[in-house]
C-alpha cells in the first residue's frame, strides 16, 4: 500500500488534523508512554518558535491519516522531535491496524525534509524501536523497575534493608512533626505542588554547581503549562511528602499504558537524615501498583545509585540518526561525538555525587541520596 505524505509548516495547522487521532494512537501503541500521549506532545509543539516548526501526516488512499510526526528546527538543515531536550523518549505517531511498511514510508517522508534528523531518545519498544532495530544506535541507560500485581507483593519486592531503613525513617519522621502527608496533586493544589517541585528540583542541582531544568522562566511557565495539561489528561501524578504543612518531597511521575515513568524530583537537604525523596519515592511505585495497575516503573535516563537499590535493571534507549548527503552524515557524526562527550561528563558527575550506579551498596537512612 502506498501513502501519500503532506508536510505541514504550521503547528496550529497539524494540531487541528491530528491532535484527537494522535492521542488515541499513542494510547493504543504497545512501548508507548506519557511522554507520547498529546499532553506532553502538544505542549511541546505549543512552544516551537514560529517559522520552526515542521510536521508530516501521511494518508492512506482514503485520505485517513495513517502516521505522523512533528519536528522543530534545531540549526541549517537539522531537524530533531518537538519535545528534544526535555523528554526521555520521543517518537512518531502511528495508527494502531496500520500496515507493517507504514514506518518505512513515513521514515522516507522525514529523510526528505532535511539532511539530517536526530531521534535522540527513542523508547527501544516503541514504533520506531520496533521498526528499525537493526539500524538503531545505543543510547543511554534507562533503569526500570518491574513491578508486582499487588501492593502487598510490591512491599515484599523493595530489598529488605531498605524496606526497614524506610519504615524507621517514616516512624522517625512522625515522631517529629504534628502531620506528615503523603498525596497527589489534584486542580486545587496543582498551582503550589509544582512551585514546590521547582524548588526542591532546583535547589539539588544548586547544591551541584548546576542550573537544573528550570534554569529560566520560560522553562517554569512551560512545566506549569504541560503540568496542567497532563493533569486534565489524566496522567500526572506528582506526588509530595508534606510535614507540618510544609513540602519536604516532590515525585513528578505520569502514567500511560502500564508504565509508570519518574521524570524529575527533589527533596528538602534540612530532612536528608529521613529520606525524604525515598520514602516519596516509595509512594508513587505503591501508587503506580495499587491505582494505576502498572507493570513498569521507568526510572528514565541516568544510572544514579539510588535506582538500583530499588531493584531495578538496566534497559537502554536508542538512538535513530537519519543522514543524507555529505552535510547529513556530517552532522550525524558531529551528533555522535557530542553524545560521546555527554557520557563521559554525566559520568564524572556521578562519581563526584557518590559514584556510579551500585546494585551492592550497603546503607543506612542517613547516608541514602535521595532523589
Amino acid at each position: 500500500m502506498t501513502f501519500r505524505a503532506e508536510s505541514i509548516q504550521s503547528a496550529a495547522a497539524f494540531t487541528s488534523q491530528l491532535q484527537q487521532v494522535w492521542d488515541e494512537w499513542a494510547a493504543a501503541t504497545p512501548g508507548a508512554t506519557a511522554m507520547q500521549r498529546w499532553a506532553w506532545v502538544g505542549a511541546n509543539i505549543d512552544r516551537v518558535p514560529k517559522g520552526m516548526f515542521v510536521g508530516i501526516n501521511l494518508r492512506n488512499d482514503t485520505g485517513q491519516p495513517v502516521a505522523a510526526a512533528a519536528f522543530r528546527w534545531a540549526g541549517p538543515g537539522v531537524l530533531v522531535p518537538v519535545g528534544d531536550g526535555v523528554s526521555d523518549y520521543l517518537d512518531i505517531a502511528i495508527a494502531p491496524d496500520a500496515p507493517p511498511t507504514t514506518v518505512d514510508q513515513l521514515i522516507d517522508a522525514i529523510s526528505d525534509l532535511a539532511p539530517a534528523v536526530l531521534f535522540r531518545q527513542c523508547h527501544p519498544l516503541g514504533p520506531l524501536g520496533r521498526a528499525f532495530r537493526g539500524a538503531l544506535e545505543d543510547g543511554e541507560v534507562c533503569p526500570i523497575l518491574p513491578l508486582a500485581e499487588t501492593v502487598d507483593q510490591q512491599q515484599l519486592a523493595i530489598p529488605k534493608r531498605l524496606r526497614q531503613n524506610l519504615n524507621y525513617a517514616d516512624r522517625a519522621l512522625r515522631k517529629q512533626a504534628t502531620d506528615v502527608t503523603y498525596r497527589i496533586a489534584d486542580k486545587d493544589s496543582l498551582a503550589g505542588d509544582i512551585d514546590a517541585c521547582i524548588r526542591l528540583h532546583q535547589d539539588r542541582w544548586r547544591r551541584r554547581w548546576m542550573p537544573g531544568l528550570f534554569a529560566g522562566d520560560a522553562q517554569k511557565q512551560w512545566f506549569a503549562d504541560v503540568s496542567t495539561r497532563l493533569l486534565d489528561a489524566g496522567l500526572l501524578r506528582l506526588h509530595t511528602l508534606s510535614v507540618d504543612d510544609k513540602v519536604i518531597a516532590a515525585i513528578y511521575c505520569m502514567t500511560s499504558g502500564g508504565t509508570t515513568i519518574y521524570y524529575l524530583g527533589g527533596f528538602d537537604q534540612e530532612y536528608h537524615k529521613w529520606s525524604p525523596g525515598m520514602l516519596a519515592t516509595r509512594a508513587a511505585i505503591l501508587h503506580a501498583v495499587a491505582e494505576d495497575q502498572s507493570h513498569t516503573f521507568d526510572f528514565l535516563r541516568g544510572n544514579e545509585p539510588y535506582k538500583y537499590r530499588w531493584g531495578a535493571v538496566d534497559r537502554s534507549n536508542m538512538r535513530l540518526l537519519l543522514s543524507r548527503g555529505f552535510y547529513g552524515n556530517a552532522i550525524c557524526g558531529l551528533e555522535r561525538h557530542r553524545f560521546s562527550i555527554e557520557l563521559k561528563l554525566k559520568d564524572r558527575m556521578h562519581l563526584l555525587h557518590g559514584g556510579k550506579a551500585s546494585h551492592n551498596r550497603s546503607e543506612s537512612v542517613s547516608d541514602k541520596i535521595d532523589a
